[in-house]
């Protein structure tokens, strides 16, 4: 069933140090592009949020949220209610910069147990002054991924041009904005990508799964009381 394109939902997430650096100037050219096939956009610039380092306490899977009084709950319910997601950094030691980093632990550790950004559709972006963008953007598409459900990988855009200076990405316009249209398009349509992951989907199905959902029974009045009810209540178990 394919949906309505005023109904879809696209969430920018930004960790560029400099607001209009390059890797922010690329992501927002793939939400331009998706904003002209007519859905709703929104951008999360990460300098902007308060955001501190996990505690390893866990909270996040024994309850229903991270007990920190920071941002990152109201950013994970936005993402939660998103349809797609564009997730740019800079190539930082051929690595995501630290305060994405930062980002995907924390909210990875609460969505990937749940599997609550699974069956989205995400594209990663990143920049460089020489190379590893294309690496960087590649772990940022799969930020979708959880335990039971992988998100879609729509692509990626992985730019050289930082030693230029800023705005030396200028030539990956065109391709930011046709990403962008692709990630509607493949959104309104339903797109499974059938072959993305698929060793890790037969991995999970005969073994990971099992294992999983057999720590999920024995802790569930405790250390993860608060993941089993979500999966129970989004029937992603039984």
């Amino acid at each position: 069933m394919q949906k309505n394109v005023s109904d879809i939902s696209i969430i920018g997430i930004i960790s560029s140090p400099h607001r209009n650096g390059n890797s922010a100037s690329l992501a927002r050219k793939v939400l331009e592009g998706a904003r002209s096939m007519g859905v709703n956009t929104e951008e999360i610039y990460l300098p902007d949020y308060s955001l501190d380092f996990c505690r390893g306490c866990m909270s996040c899977c024994s309850g229903e949220k991270c007990i920190i009084n920071d941002d990152l709950n109201p950013i994970i319910e936005k993402i939660i209610g998103c349809d797609g997601m564009v997730l740019s950094s800079p190539t930082y030691g051929l690595s995501p910069n630290a305060l994405m980093m930062n980002f995907m632990q924390r909210a990875g550790i609460y969505c990937v147990y749940r599997s609550a950004l699974g069956g989205k559709y995400t594209v990663g972006v990143a920049s460089a002054g020489r190379f590893g963008a294309k690496k960087v953007a590649k772990e940022l598409s799969k930020f979708a991924d959880g335990l039971f459900k992988a998100g879609y990988k729509v692509g990626v855009i992985g730019a050289r041009g930082a030693e230029e200076g800023w705005g030396g990405v200028e030539s990956y316009f065109p391709k930011a904005e046709e990403l962008g249209k692709k990630l509607v398009r493949a959104i309104i349509k339903g797109k499974k990508y059938l072959h993305q992951g698929l060793f890790m989907k037969v991995l999970g199905a005969l073994f990971m799964h099992k294992i999983m959902k057999k720590n999920l029974e024995k802790n569930r009045d405790g250390a993860m009381k608060g993941v089993y009810e979500y999966l129970l209540e989004k029937d992603i178990i039984t």
